[in-house]
């Protein structure tokens, strides 16, 4: 049996072909995954000692998170997330910009209250997934 002349002169095999159309499926899997991650609403994750709260963007609120050294004041307004108050000595998670898209964080490190934004996720299950790596 001969090899058509394409095959022959590229120098493909046919175990190369199949592992093309493996790849090809691994890829088209992971576009269409990430892609149906993008319907997810956006979360603001609050994490403090020995506590972690979850709150939607789009809503206005302020919330106190007990810290470390005392009370941190933290404000949603306008789908940004920014400290209002914070009993820290130089106040630099005060005077940070506000954070607004995905994997954005800000943190008070005096206080141990850390905040970043997230896409929800709809299982809730604590798993770590690959893009935390």
């Amino acid at each position: 049996m001969q090899k058509s002349s394409f095959f022959k002169s590229a120098g493909i095999r046919a175990i190369d072909s199949v592992i093309l159309i493996l790849f090809a499926g691994i890829l088209a899997f992971s576009i269409y995954t990430l892609k149906d991650g993008n319907n997810r609403e956006p979360v603001v994750i609050i994490t403090a000692p020995g506590s972690e709260y979850i709150f939607p963007l789009n809503k206005d609120r302020e919330v106190q998170i007990k810290g470390l050294i005392g009370i941190s004041v933290i404000k949603i307004k306008d789908s940004q997330v920014y400290f209002e108050e914070s009993p820290c000595p130089n106040k630099t998670c005060v005077a940070s910009t506000p954070i607004c898209g995905n994997f954005e964080w800000i943190a008070c490190l005096p206080n141990q209250v850390f905040v970043r934004i997230e896409k929800n996720d709809d299982d809730q299950t604590g798993n770590t997934d690959v893009s935390s790596f």
